[in-house]
């Protein structure tokens, strides 16, 4: 967002607030019937009238609004506060401390940041990312659906995939809409960094069969092809696709919001196996 030049180095104030920003009062038939001195030109001095108090009053209020932003608890600096990771299941707490055990664990394990299926030419794909005008995938770790750890009714109220891993065995639940869809591809892509081409890319089956044919980039949505892994190495991590299964699973879904469209859903049930390589 740019800056509004009028606040931008404000020197003058109206009423305890920046001149440019007091707004201005209206008479009954909604002429102007004051305007605070020179609400055009915020550097043309100091309106003599001002309140001291008020002035006082509005710094100490920024600066205890700015105290109090900076103590909201969001540990990682992923924009997601820590008790809405926790409640959505993007995170653990096995302490029940309020902190995710990702942030008090000197060696974390990775972080899923994106998925997508691709169910080839005819149907398109679907994801996680933010990539306009592509169908939306839901991800929780509840097979009811629920809890869901992206869309719009996630806790953090964000669309962002934040997917804590932890060693040992990791199940997600990752729901579509199969909008007339009838294709029996399903081309899976797991990102856990911001580049283009998935770390692991299979084709359903249990285990997962390694997939390297085209696909999109749930990060940018660029072309790319499948990395054709089933495994990947994440900074000190071995990351194992052991089982990545469909199945038709109700109506919980749309192809673009959480919630029944009428239409069938497909869930994908997918395991990853995490280890530690020290």
């Amino acid at each position: 967002m740019r800056a509004n030049p009028q606040i931008a180095g404000s020197t003058s104030v109206y009423g305890g607030l920046p001149c440019c920003l007091a707004p201005a009062t209206r008479g009954r038939s909604g002429e102007h019937a004051h305007q605070p001195p020179h609400p055009g030109n915020c550097s043309r001095g100091i309106d003599m009238s001002m309140n001291i108090k008020a002035i006082v009053a509005g710094a100490v209020g920024v600066l205890a609004c700015a105290s109090a932003a900076a103590q909201v608890p969001d540990c990682n600096s992923n924009s997601i506060l820590d008790a809405d990771e926790i409640t959505s299941g993007r995170s653990f707490d096995s302490n029940n401390n309020g902190v995710p055990d990702s942030c008090e664990a000197s060696f974390a394990p990775p972080v899923i940041r994106a998925i997508a299926i691709n169910r080839g030419p005819n149907c398109g794909w679907w994801t996680t990312g933010i990539v306009p005008g592509i169908w939306d995938i839901y991800v929780s770790r509840s097979p009811a659906g629920n809890s869901w750890m992206n869309g719009a009714t996630a806790a953090g109220e964000t669309i962002d995939l934040w997917a804590e891993l932890k060693p040992g065995v990791n199940t997600f639940y990752v729901w579509h809409d199969t909008n007339g869809c009838a294709s029996s591809v399903f081309a899976l892509g797991l990102w856990f960094t911001a580049d283009a081409a998935p770390k692991i890319a299979a084709s359903s089956g249990s285990p997962g069969v390694p997939y390297s044919g085209s696909m999109n980039s749930a990060i940018d949505g660029s072309g790319v092809n499948g990395s054709g892994m089933t495994s990947a190495e994440i900074g000190g991590w071995t990351v194992r696709l052991m089982s990545y299964v469909v199945s038709e699973a109700g109506d919980v879904v749309g192809p673009g919001s959480i919630g029944p469209s009428g239409s069938v859903d497909i869930r994908a049930t997918i395991v990853l196996e995490v280890t530690s390589n020290d």
